[in-house]
Parts: C-alpha cells; structure tokens; sequence
C-alpha cells in the first residue's frame, strides 16, 4: 500500500513572514538524541519525531535560507545563504558564529569530516572551521563560479566538490587539490560515495 503522511509541521509564523517567500532550502539533519533539525528561511528549528518545535533559533546572522548540518557530538551547524556559519549546541543553543564566506543563494550544504572540521562551501572558495571556536585552519579556491550544488566526505577525509564551473573536485585534508574532473553538462547535485569509493553525481 502507499505510504501515508504522518505527520506535518507548520514552522512559518508572523516573524518570518518576510522570508517566507524563499521556503526551506534543505534537507533536514538529524542529532543523535533523535532531534530533526530543519533549515528555514531565517531560523533553525528542532523537531521531535512526531513534529513538535523542541526548540527554534533566529541567531542574528540568520536572515536568509540555512543549511542544517550535525556532528557526531550533537553541535549543530547552520550556513546562512549569506556566507554566515552559526555553531549551535544541541539544545539549540548559539555557541558562536563565522562570517565573511561571501556566499549566495547557491551555496550548497556544508559537511563534517571525520577529524570534525566543518566544511563549508563559500563564494569560489571552500572554507574549512574548527569548533568550537570555529578558526580557519584552510581555504581552497575552487571555482570561478559562486554557484555550488554541494560537498561530500569521502572515508580518508578527501572532500568531493561540485561546483558551478562545471567540474568536480577532490580535496586533500589539508585544503590542496588532489585532482579535478570537468564533466559534460556539469553536475547539477551533490556528490555521493558509494562503500567502494565510486562517485556518484547528477548532471544534466
């Protein structure tokens, strides 16, 4: 039988009304305490698992749709379309909060390594963040275009990027490009890696 919804949350409310044209941006992330964590246009929110607002944070760089990313230990990291990366507790808590990524609307969603960084994709560059104190550790310019369509973390910490330019990207741990791959029509998604290591994009 088709499957059937179980529930749905209304996160829209009279002090987001002037985002609310631009609508969620993401897929949710989810903590390992069970909270689903939904970027919206000027907040995070953190749902329950039958939908209810645990908690919800319009940190003040959140003025534009956010990508939700979590890390192992629960801290929570939303990028803002704007080129701001808030680092939240889980809780929901604003611990800190970066800036100066020069991002737009097609930043894609950031990632977390396996050493923790938080990778996040900036105007042209990719910018790497250390929490809790999110410093910079490296930055690797990528790309000629602003447009990103996402990254991905392969096993040994090797960052896969598809970005605008029509190109996809491997990046070494320290920041250095291990090898790049123009691809006919572009990728048009984020990279996923098979248990072998195979990538897989879309494109058009």
């Amino acid at each position: 039988s088709p499957p059937s919804v179980r529930w749905q949350a209304t996160l829209s409310d009279v002090s987001l009304a002037r985002y609310r044209a631009e609508g969620p941006v993401s897929s949710p992330a989810l903590t390992p305490d069970g909270t689903l964590v939904v970027g919206f246009a000027g907040a995070l929110f953190g749902l329950g698992m039958e939908g209810q607002v645990r908690w919800r944070q319009e940190a003040t760089p959140l003025k534009t749709p956010v990508y939700p990313v979590v890390a192992g230990d629960g801290k929570i990291g939303g990028l803002s379309t704007f080129g701001w990366l808030v680092l939240l507790d889980r809780e929901g808590r604003a611990i800190t909060n970066v800036g100066g990524m020069g991002a737009d609307k097609e930043v894609g969603s950031p990632a977390i390594g396996h050493d923790g960084l938080f990778l996040v994709p900036g105007a042209k560059q990719l910018w790497a963040f250390s929490p809790p104190e999110l410093r910079s550790p490296w930055r690797c310019r990528l790309s000629s275009s602003r447009r990103w369509y996402g990254v991905a973390v392969g096993a040994d910490d090797t960052v896969y990027a598809a970005t605008g330019d029509d190109t996809l990207r491997a990046v070494r741990k320290d920041g250095t490009i291990r090898w790049s791959l123009p691809l006919n029509g572009g990728p048009r998604s984020a990279p996923a890696i098979d248990a072998d290591g195979t990538l897989y994009v879309g494109g058009m």
